[in-house]
């Protein structure tokens, strides 16, 4: 007779989505006398995601001892337990339903969608509406290191509120998923330092953003915020700041007091100009900025302890002049400009070389002599 921890051990054998672990674990259960009713779903999700025979084999022999046998209804329907092409959570969702009502009841929903998501990740959406909240907290441990969580590409529209009884967490990482705002209940990670919320779909981020005293590293790139909140310039321990694609046309003025800002990457909004708060922030070791304007703005010489410089203009056909104040970025190691260039210039005194390539002899002239210049 099996003890409650050894069934817990085989179950997570079983939902694993491992063959071998699967295989072991039938292997076991194939010397029981009685057959263990708490695994049948364990058993039937294995049978019906894996492809290997004589696993399938194996989980027919169980299953048949609990009066599920090939010609049973419940292993009838046709309704695949795996991901197609182009499957949403929603239809996941049905075909789980699909089997629990068949099964009247037999069957649990909740580790149909455990052993799906280790397969396939999907089935999400099912876990945090019908798990309870032991169950969800023990499904949310497998994406937890010490106290660090990735939830990366999840199709999420929405966090699931178990996440919010991890209070200590100080890496949160839900980039890729379909966030559209960022919730005010996040004010409860007063721990968090680090927080990737990239290629989102958020417009707003909440003013609650100011309780996390100790975040350091932002990154909501590839976004669609339009203002950035005052609030979020509360957070004056901000090193480092990703505000790459979204549809920034300003920065407000405020923006100064993120005095510590070391790395700041702005590219791919929709900037006018340069802006001038940026000259501001003198602890800045790193930039990334495109806008429209068809001037190489000067005030980029103010930032004395730039190391690292990407810096994007619109599509030219001249050589534009290269601001004087350039030569006191005397702690630039890498500047990437040029490289957009890789076009000849025909009105050009050397038209033989690319404008990428005339651009990188100015820039030689100016910057110091191991700049990485491209």
């Amino acid at each position: 007779m099996l003890t409650k921890e050894e069934i817990d051990n085989l179950s997570e054998l079983l939902l694993s989505a491992n063959d071998e672990n699967a295989e072991i674990a039938l292997a076991i259960l194939s010397g029981q006398e009685e057959p263990i009713k708490e695994l049948l779903t364990d058993v039937f999700a294995v049978y019906k995601i894996t492809r290997n025979k004589t696993i399938k084999e194996q989980a027919i022999q169980f299953l048949s001892r609990l009066e599920l046998d090939e010609k049973s209804q419940l292993l009838q329907i046709k309704k695949l337990l795996k991901a197609d092409k182009n499957i949403t959570e929603e239809h996941i969702k049905k075909r789980i339903f699909t089997y629990v009502r068949a099964s009247k009841g037999v069957l649990d929903g909740v580790k149909l969608a455990i052993i799906l998501f280790k397969k396939y990740k999907i089935g999400m959406t099912y876990i945090w509406e019908n798990a309870v909240l032991e169950q969800q907290q023990f499904f949310l441990r497998y994406f937890i290191r010490g106290t660090t969580i990735s939830m990366i590409e999840l199709k999420l529209s929405t966090i699931p509120n178990v996440l919010y009884t991890f209070e200590n967490l100080t890496l949160i990482d839900l980039s890729k998923n379909q966030l559209s705002f960022i919730p005010s209940k996040f004010e409860k990670f007063s721990k968090l330092q680090e927080l990737n919320l990239s290629h989102n779909k958020i417009t707003d981020i909440s003013s609650q953003i100011t309780s996390l005293k100790y975040l350091f590293r932002l990154n909501i790139s590839h976004n669609s915020i339009k203002i950035l909140p005052n609030e979020l310039l509360e957070c004056n321990r901000m090193k480092e700041l990703d505000l790459q694609g979204n549809r920034l046309s300003s920065l407000p003025n405020e923006f100064t007091k993120l005095d510590k800002l070391e790395k700041l990457w702005l590219s791919h909004n929709s900037f006018e100009e340069f802006p001038q708060c940026i000259t501001k922030l003198k602890n800045l070791k790193s930039l990334s900025i495109s806008f429209d304007s068809l001037e190489i703005p000067s005030m980029i010489g103010e930032l004395e302890n730039l190391e690292e410089l990407i810096l994007r203009l619109p599509h030219h056909t001249y050589l534009l002049e290269i601001p004087d104040s350039y030569k006191q970025l005397k702690k630039l190691k890498k500047i990437e400009f040029c490289k957009w260039f890789t076009y000849r210039n025909r009105f050009s005194s050397s038209p033989q070389k690319t404008l990428g390539e005339q651009y990188k002899q100015k820039f030689e002239m100016i910057l110091p002599p191991n700049c990485q210049i491209s």
